[in-house]
């Protein structure tokens, strides 16, 4: 989600790097300076920011950025930017926990724009999408632990009652067995089995007592 917000953030102010070099083609310095001025009024000084640069990267004119401390030109990016280049940089202010992105992009042969934006809306969607993604998570792994437990339970209470059913068979109540719940399951299968198996032994049995008393008379 980080990544595809950078990426919408980039395309957007890759974006206005063209319609800012057709304003200034179209019309002149003071048009521009105005409408750039309008723009940074409109979505906060502290937001955006608009500086237009000479090649040696000397302020031609800009919006308010006071609120954009330590805010330099980098000159690479500058000479990339005259060479037809957009250039992306970050800017970090650590002590307020405020961050933005930058680009560089000539509007004119000699003149180009460093348009910043702040990352804060960003940040937010980051944050609620976190709030929602552990609260989800939480009721995700809750749930399974209840479904879990419940399942366990289901399994264990077949092998108790076939356990129990092995217990009164060897204290001699053949008559007993293991009680199908009808689920057609794993459990119910093994109590089949079982309950075959001591019908088998029981037949056996019987067998071997009318042969014993056969052999007594």
């Amino acid at each position: 989600l980080e990544a595809s917000l950078r990426r919408e953030t980039d395309t957007d102010l890759a974006n206005e790097i063209p319609e800012y070099r057709s304003l200034l083609a179209s019309q002149n310095l003071v048009i521009l300076e105005d409408t750039l001025q309008k723009e940074a009024l409109s979505e906060g000084i502290d937001q955006v920011f608009f500086r237009v640069l000479d090649p040696s990267g000397n302020l031609l004119f800009g919006t308010d950025t006071h609120s954009w401390d330590g805010l330099t030109v980098d000159h690479v990016a500058l000479q990339s930017a005259l060479a037809g280049h957009l250039v992306f940089s970050n800017y970090e202010d650590e002590s307020r926990g405020f961050s933005a992105r930058i680009i560089y992009g000539a509007i004119a042969d000699n003149k180009v724009l460093q348009l910043g934006e702040s990352l804060a809306g960003n940040h937010h969607i980051l944050r609620q999408f976190w709030e929602v993604f552990t609260m989800a998570t939480l009721a995700f792994v809750l749930c399974s632990l209840l479904a879990g437990a419940y399942m366990a339970q289901r399994a264990l209470s077949g092998v108790q009652r076939v356990t129990e059913a092995a217990r009164f068979i060897t204290a001699g109540a053949w008559e007993h067995r293991v009680p199908v719940s009808g689920n057609q399951d794993e459990i119910d299968e093994l109590a089949d089995a079982f309950n075959t198996m001591v019908d088998r032994i029981a037949v056996l049995f019987r067998e071997l007592r009318d042969v014993t008393d056969d052999i007594a008379h």
